[in-house]
């Protein structure tokens, strides 16, 4: 089985892990503004406490390395560092992007800008998806942006959230850049993202100690942490970089931005908010491009 769990994922397999990734990252903002609402949590504690869940999660179901003194070259510190740094940063620029730009520019410059930007990356390394990804991304920036109902104001509303939302863009780009590679064919995928998750909410520790300290937790939103640690962090994150090694991160980053489609259809189900006839039209636009990258010959990784 652990050895089945290493083996590298064919491209079908990885397109589905990256989709069934997105589409569980998606309901994790309704999980995670329940408990905001239930427990007065801050976004760094919140951040910080859904990592923590996450890497006891997985560090407890991978395999250890094969032998004593082996970690250095199995989990790969430095990759490891980078895409910990990279989680716990994209959490806490995001969120702070959030509250000086509000949610919908905060999304549309951070999940739209990192496709861009790990396009712009594999251009100059000569790893380009070619044109028709290009004009894929376009088409999904457009549909995102009628989907979060981005205006011209809202977007020019405060600069500052706006570069709090690029840097998390950049943060989200260098995990994916960083996630291409695989570890040793003996180490356990769990493991080696379990590890990241342990450094990335190091990395938002000392805030969330500040952020967190009057939050009060019940025994439903405990439940509901224990589902945003596991379900949209642990096992999504765990099939995002499985995924992203078959795939590639341009077309990997492009997919996920099915995770504020899913978020949208969910405030619509349980919400019960309606979309607008441009909210709509985004999601659609949105879909398209998604199926447009995901089929066969788009591109090369």
């Amino acid at each position: 089985m652990t050895a089945t769990l290493a083996a590298p994922l064919d491209r079908r397999a990885g397109l589905t892990a990256v989709v069934a990734a997105a589409l569980l990252w998606g309901t994790g903002g309704l999980a995670g503004a329940a408990v905001q609402a239930g427990s007065g949590m801050g976004a760094a504690a919140l951040g910080a406490t859904r990592l923590g869940i996450a890497a006891a999660v997985l560090l407890a179901a991978g395999r250890s390395p094969a032998a004593p003194g082996r970690l250095a070259r199995v989990a790969a510190p430095a990759r490891l560092l980078t895409i910990g740094i990279g989680l716990g940063s994209y959490q806490a620029w995001y969120f702070a992007g959030v509250r000086h730009a509000g949610v919908a520019t905060a999304t549309l410059v951070a999940l739209g800008g990192a496709p861009v930007l790990v396009g712009v990356a594999d251009a100059v390394r000569g790893r380009g998806e070619g044109g028709r990804t290009w004009s894929h991304t376009g088409l999904a920036l457009v549909g995102l942006a009628l989907l979060v109902g981005v205006h011209a104001t809202d977007a020019a509303g405060s600069w500052t959230g706006v570069g709090f939302a690029t840097a998390a863009a950049v943060s989200y780009a260098v995990v994916a850049l960083t996630g291409r590679a695989g570890g040793d064919r003996d180490d356990d995928p769990r493991r080696r993202t379990g590890l990241a998750f342990a450094l990335g909410g190091s990395v938002l520790g000392p805030i969330a100690l500040a952020d967190g300290g009057s939050a009060t937790v019940d025994l439903t939103t405990a439940g509901l942490l224990l589902y945003l640690g596991v379900v949209p962090t642990a096992v999504a994150y765990h099939l995002f970089f499985r995924g992203l090694q078959a795939v590639g991160p341009s077309r990997a980053t492009l997919v996920t931005l099915l995770e504020p489609l899913t978020a949208t259809a969910l405030a619509v189900g349980f919400l019960h908010e309606r979309l607008r006839p441009s909210q709509l039209l985004g999601g659609t636009l949105l879909l398209l491009a998604v199926v447009g990258t995901s089929r066969p010959g788009n591109g090369t990784r």
